[in-house]
C-alpha cells in the first residue's frame, strides 16, 4: 500500500506507475453503471441536502472505489483467515500423529 497524501499530482501518480506497476496488485473488475437523467434542478439541490444530511447524521461518506477497496481487504482477510485456520489443523494433525507414534513405541519396550 503506498500513500500518496491529501491531493497526488498527475506528475507524481505518473511517475508511480511507471516505476511501480509490477508491485501493483488489482482486484476484481466491477460493473459500474452510469445512469444521467433530466431533473428538475431545485429538486436535485433538495435531494442532495437531504442525502448530505442522511450521510453526516450515520456514517462517513465513502466514495465507489473506496468502497472496493474495502471489499478487497475483506475478502483478502477471509482468505488469509481459511489459510491459517488450514495451517493450525494441520499443525494438530501432526502433532497428534507424533503423540500416536510415541505411544506406540513406549507400549513396544524400546
Amino acid at each position: 500500500m503506498y500513500i500518496f497524501g491529501v491531493e497526488p499530482a498527475d506528475p507524481e501518480i505518473y511517475e508511480f506507475v511507471l516505476s511501480h506497476y509490477q508491485e501493483l496488485k488489482f482486484g476484481e473488475p466491477r460493473e459500474f453503471v452510469l445512469e444521467i437523467k433530466r431533473m428538475n434542478p431545485k429538486r436535485v439541490q433538495r435531494e442532495i441536502r437531504r442525502e448530505m444530511e442522511r450521510i453526516k447524521e450515520t456514517t462517513k461518506p465513502s466514495t465507489f472505489a473506496q468502497d472496493c477497496i474495502r471489499e478487497e481487504l475483506e475478502k483478502k482477510k477471509v482468505q488469509k483467515k481459511q489459510l491459517s485456520s488450514a495451517k493450525i489443523q494441520a499443525r494438530k494433525k501432526e502433532q497428534f500423529v507424533i503423540k500416536q507414534r510415541k505411544k506406540k513405541e513406549k507400549k513396544k519396550g524400546h
